[in-house]
């Protein structure tokens, strides 16, 4: 019985001892295949990244361009509304300068008229503006 009890301990220690070395070796090959899957993973999304990167370039490309044309045409349409819009505002200041001048220089020929009895010339309304402007100033400074 003491022999089959040593057998028994002997053949205990064996498969222990083989136990462990198969579990360590198992432990060691799902380390290694572990890695070399998180490699290949890592890998792969670094692959899948940089062409997806790149098919997102090719994409953005013609539509970035497009936009910077647009964004370009707008601009110069809007500079040349700048340029009809300041232009005509100074046609039309022109305008109205010009007829505010001859609506001020008829109401001082009708005033004149009305005064003198007689159509003045421009030089002879010249005249008498400058000669009321002048008592006017020196009035003003008494």
């Amino acid at each position: 019985m003491a022999i089959l009890n040593s057998s028994f301990t002997k053949l205990g220690f064996f498969v222990r001892e083989d136990a462990k070395k198969y579990f360590s070796e198992t432990a060691d090959d799902i380390q290694k295949v572990n890695a070399q899957l998180q490699q290949t993973n890592q890998e792969a999304i670094q692959k899948g990244v940089a062409a997806a990167l790149m098919q997102a370039e090719q994409l953005l490309e013609p539509v970035v361009k497009q936009a910077h044309e647009e964004a370009s045409e707008i601009l110069l349409e809007s500079r040349v509304q700048a340029k009809n819009i300041i232009e005509a505002g100074k046609a039309d200041a022109n305008a109205n300068a010009k007829r505010v001048v001859d609506k001020s220089s008829e109401a001082i020929r009708w005033v004149m008229q009305q005064y003198a009895g007689e159509i003045l010339t421009d030089d002879k309304h010249e005249e008498i503006v400058k000669k009321l402007l002048s008592e006017y100033i020196n009035e003003s400074r008494k």
